[in-house]
């Protein structure tokens, strides 16, 4: 069986420890984008089963991230997103909804419960 690629951008480099912490052992394969230009490469060319963002990326929001996913991926094609983030707001998870974020998890996220929506939003 095929690695499913866990791709995730965030500003620090610990988030993506704390990903892989959980899902390497499940046998997910994480990896980090480094900015917004980086993460939409890495879609057009690598297969990513599962894109992780949090709302303060690199060098733009992470709406404006799965913005820019949904402006050019087809729907037939778009990776699943999953907002993974300090903040919790209704508002801007309401946002984040309207843009077609699958599910948004609060860090320090419960590993259960971030397991489930892996499991449940990865694409196969």
């Amino acid at each position: 069986m095929e690695e499913k690629v866990i791709l995730v951008i965030d500003d620090s480099p610990l988030a993506p420890c704390a990903v892989r912490e959980v899902l390497v052992p499940l046998g997910y394969k994480v990896e980090r984008a480094v900015n917004e230009a980086d993460a939409l490469d890495r879609i057009a060319n690598e297969s990513i089963a599962l894109v992780l963002v949090d709302m303060r990326t690199p060098c733009t929001s992470g709406l404006e991230v799965v913005r820019a996913l949904s402006d050019t991926d087809d729907s037939e094609s778009q990776v699943p997103v999953v907002i993974l983030s300090a903040e919790g707001q209704p508002h801007l998870i309401e946002k984040a909804r309207n843009a077609g974020v699958k599910a948004w998890l609060v860090k320090p996220f419960d590993p259960k419960l971030f397991v489930t929506a892996v499991n449940r939003y990865c694409r196969t």
